[in-house]
């Protein structure tokens, strides 16, 4: 058999573990598939090895010839013969087993690992018309990039194109500043993805290369503009855009900077409550463009909304809530495709009753399918729809009105326009996932693992007055302690030696019993509590929201007469004015506390109190 086969590549190598039941215990067979190569006749071959306790049996195919169409789901023609080595043991061989999966056969496009979100520049005005001034933006372009790998370890972005922008010169702008933004992007290790071209989404008229949009406060994705706008749209009428398509396709779609092709991002469907000849037109455009995509044989995947599709070689997903039986089910909807989460999630709104997915809430999520029997491939994800909180507006809800104040923690967003993450717990769950990088002290988001994997509805901690929650003892004087808050005010304890020592901070009305205050205290005894700082939160325009979540992060630096810094509530138009900084910075000069202690959550005196998270991490992480 070593003479009909030769093992030409590990690319796709896969293997997956069955448990069968003898008349005496359990026991491991491994079953490995290896793509080979007939190397008399350099024909594809399938080769497949069973591995049992005491033996191995090798079943190798006859050469099977390469078409165009996909391969069927498991291919079996001609297999024959078998081999057995009594002493193998399966530790002999190196392979990646996956934990007790029941099947994980590679999808037809395979997207795991793939982690990033779509990307506007924070200042640009929100929309994908930005490419047509992209020089206005490179520096900044440049920053954020640089800022996004080093806090969450990002590889792909979603980046939007526009009819338009191609439309102003006939694609010589469009070109020349997408393939600038593709070598910024890799030289930030990233890949990018081309498209979507085409958009239904927000402002159907009023788009201009000439005139820029002013976003208004409060307003999402006010100045976001569908690709075409509503005058390019004749009924039945495509070929307008087969030069767009054929250009931007046969210029980028092999190229290696290139994650994957998206056609159309959410187009009109006949139950949307635009008119049905709307939704015949767009899915019309969907499919005229993939027609035109796939002659042109890219060397990425072709994707496209809603989910599977006719257009699309992988399920492309959409979904903003916290059921995660449903998204389950929707990811793994076409398990010979493969899927691509391309909008997943965004953090629970002030005022809503319910989680929109939040960053931390789908992550426990994954982790916990990739460890568990449901798994059926794994996958990647761009999450929590953009990357930058800026001139999109995003940070406020789909439905706030104009004009309403900061919200409290952005809606959707990664990272400030200095740099700063919303939230550097957030980014440390990122960066496990897309490094394998451990920096946790202490986290725990306080999902039970008796949930699993399909849990439905976010879940959190509640305190009431007496309750404490702690994170046990900490082995590093210098560190981040973050966590959300949800009531009439709560607070955290720092450098805890117990409950009734250490510095302490947190948010309470004021005696005039009409504002909210921001304390620092030393607590050196139940009965010797003294403030030493404090910040009048009302003076914000985001204020604290007892209907929502606040976000408090300390940070305790320095073992003798340590330094304080209290952050509550960072707001988008503090990062452009000169960057997030903290509401309260304290110097201890009597030097209390000097040992690491815990960090201690405290409910409001009154009332129950919630905490969705407590993640402490190493200031390196800052």
């Amino acid at each position: 058999m070593n003479k009909f086969i030769e093992r030409k590549t590990q690319e796709n190598i896969f293997c997956f573990l069955l448990l069968n039941t003898s008349s005496y215990h359990y026991h491991e067979n491994v079953v490995i598939f290896f793509r080979i190569t007939d190397s008399i006749n350099k024909m594809p071959c399938l080769l497949i090895i069973l591995i049992t306790t005491h033996c191995l049996f090798a079943f190798a195919a006859v050469p099977v010839t390469v078409m165009k169409s996909k391969p069927p789901h498991v291919v079996t023609a001609g297999w024959a013969g078998a081999y057995s080595y009594k002493d193998f043991t399966p530790k002999d061989f190196a392979f990646a087993a996956v934990p007790n999966p029941p099947y994980v056969v590679p999808p037809h496009v395979v997207t795991a690992g793939w982690a990033g979100a779509a990307y506007t520049p924070a200042k640009a005005p929100g929309n994908s018309l930005w490419l047509w001034n992209y020089t206005q933006y490179a520096e900044e372009v440049n920053f954020e990039l640089g800022q996004l790998k080093r806090h969450f370890g990002f590889n792909t972005i979603r980046l939007f194109l526009h009819n338009m922008v191609y439309d102003g010169d006939n694609g010589t702008t469009l070109k020349t500043n997408l393939d600038k933004f593709l070598s910024l992007a890799t030289s930030h290790g990233m890949k990018v993805s081309l498209g979507p071209l085409f958009d239904d989404c927000w402002n159907w008229d009023g788009a201009s290369l000439t005139e820029m949009c002013v976003p208004v406060k409060g307003r999402h994705n006010g100045c976001w503009y569908t690709s075409p706008q509503l005058d390019e749209r004749f009924d039945g009428y495509y070929e307008k855009f087969r030069g767009y398509i054929t250009d931007i396709v046969t210029t980028f779609a092999n190229d290696t900077r290139i994650q994957y092709i998206e056609i159309y991002n959410e187009p009109t469907l006949p139950n949307h409550t635009l008119h049905e000849p709307m939704a015949k037109w767009s899915l019309g455009l969907r499919d005229f463009a993939f027609r035109i995509i796939e002659k042109l044989h890219p060397r990425v995947p072709i994707l496209s909304c809603w989910d599977d599709n006719n257009n699309t070689e992988a399920v492309d997903m959409h979904r903003y809530d916290t059921n995660f039986t449903g998204w389950t089910a929707q990811v793994y909807n076409n398990t010979i495709k493969g899927a691509l989460i391309t909008e997943g999630g965004s953090r629970w709104y002030q005022g809503w009753d319910s989680d929109a997915g939040s960053p931390l809430a789908v992550m426990t999520w994954y982790n916990r399918l990739m460890n568990s029997h449901l798994r059926r491939f794994d996958f990647g994800m761009l999450l929590n729809w953009e990357m930058m909180i800026g001139e999109s507006n995003t940070r406020w809800h789909w439905y706030t009105a104009d004009g309403s104040p900061e919200p409290a923690i952005p809606w959707d967003g990664w990272m400030f326009s200095d740099g700063t993450p919303v939230s550097y717990t957030e980014a440390a769950v990122m960066r496990n996932w897309t490094r394998g990088q451990d920096d946790f002290l202490h986290y725990n988001k306080f999902i039970p693992e008796s949930a699993g994997p399909l849990f439905v509805g976010d879940m959190f901690l509640e305190l009431s007055p007496g309750q404490t929650y702690t994170s046990g003892v900490l082995r590093q004087y210098d560190y981040v302690a973050e966590t959300t808050v949800w009531g009439p005010g709560g607070g955290v304890l720092v450098r805890a030696l117990d409950p009734t020592k250490g510095y302490w901070t947190g948010v309470s009305a004021a005696e005039d019993g009409m504002s909210m205050t921001l304390r620092l205290e030393v607590w050196e005894g139940e009965y010797a509590k003294s403030v030493v700082a404090q910040f009048n939160v009302s003076s914000l325009d985001c204020g604290w929201v007892s209907d929502g979540w606040n976000i408090v992060r300390v940070v305790v630096e320095g073992r003798i007469y340590p330094q304080i810094s209290v952050f509550l509530n960072p707001m988008a138009p503090e990062a452009y004015a000169g960057g997030v900084s903290p509401r309260i910075v304290w110097t201890d000069p009597k030097n209390s506390f000097t040992m690491p202690g815990s960090v201690i959550l405290f409910p409001y005196p009154s009332g129950t109190t919630r905490f969705d998270y407590l993640g402490v991490l190493p200031t390196t992480v800052l």
